[in-house]
């Protein structure tokens, strides 16, 4: 599913969203897109707002904006990019080594 360039993760903090734990934010990065995560969700856990994706409160006006700079800025969306496949592979790793084998 690569050629996305924004993915968005609104979820609302509950016990299912959070059994998902940073699905969202794997499944946006294997896209190849600069997410955008919610405050309540799993993924704001792992997300550092601003260097491997953004994490926004509930307001709208705040999604509207961050969706509309992410469209125009190429190069804050592949940093964004990059950064959060860095993460991904140092998530990867770090399972990796929890389990024996």
């Amino acid at each position: 599913m690569p050629g996305r360039h924004v993915g968005l993760a609104p979820q609302q903090d509950s016990p299912f969203n959070h059994a998902r734990s940073y699905t969202k934010f794997f499944d946006i990065t294997r896209c190849r897109a600069a997410g955008v995560y919610s405050l309540e969700s799993a993924c704001a856990e792992v997300v550092r707002s601003g260097v491997d994706g953004l994490v926004l409160g509930p307001e709208p006006e705040s999604w509207v904006d961050a969706i509309l700079n992410l469209a125009r800025d190429e190069p804050l969306r592949m940093t964004l990019l990059q950064n959060a496949e860095a993460k991904m592979l140092e998530l990867a790793e770090k399972a990796r080594r929890g389990y024996p084998g």
